[in-house]
């Protein structure tokens, strides 16, 4: 779960900083094109002698240099600005999915792939009386009786097998039965 949401979150934000460089370069492009023609147009009647066209000319390259950086620096602030609310609300979310996690009464355990305990909440401590630092990085069979040990650690092994071989979760009508 935790994986596919980092990778949620990580082609958001590639998408993010796609859509901010393409409305920056666009919106310079589009700047750029219409300074281009529009001053020109004024330019050339203000300026009748070359040594007059030249410094107007002057004139504009500085004023344009200025606008568009202006406009490229509220652009990126802007944009920025909704990186960080977007960050703010993804760690907002986080937390509270967290804290559900946490605080469920419900028994919620997570193992890594040698079946050791990584993440044991309160419910789970309640339910089975151990607490976080008491099981953490033990096998999973700590929690069950000692006559159930070998028919968990095969279920879990023919779960893992139909996992491999179909890249889905299935279970086996024998283990729906049991």
């Amino acid at each position: 779960m935790q994986q596919i949401t980092h990778e949620r979150e990580k082609n958001q934000s590639k998408k993010l900083s796609v859509k901010l460089a393409l409305r920056t370069s666009l919106l310079y492009v589009i700047v750029a094109g219409l300074w281009i023609i529009l001053s020109d147009r004024i330019l050339q009647p203000l300026a009748p002698f070359v040594e007059a066209y030249v410094h107007w000319q002057t004139i504009k390259g500085l004023l344009f240099v200025t606008v568009t950086g202006a406009m490229l620096f509220f652009s990126m602030r802007t944009q920025l600005r909704k990186i960080q609310q977007a960050e703010a609300d993804r760690v907002a979310v986080g937390m509270h999915f967290s804290n559900l996690l946490t605080e469920s009464t419900d028994a919620i355990i997570s193992i890594d792939h040698e079946y050791r305990i990584t993440y044991f909440n309160k419910g789970a401590e309640s339910i089975f009386g151990y607490e976080l630092n008491e099981v953490l990085g033990q096998p999973l069979d700590i929690l069950l009786p000692e006559r159930f040990v070998g028919l968990h650690r095969e279920h879990v092994s023919r779960f893992a097998d139909s996992n491999e071989n179909s890249g889905s979760p299935q279970i086996s009508g024998e283990m729906k039965r049991k």
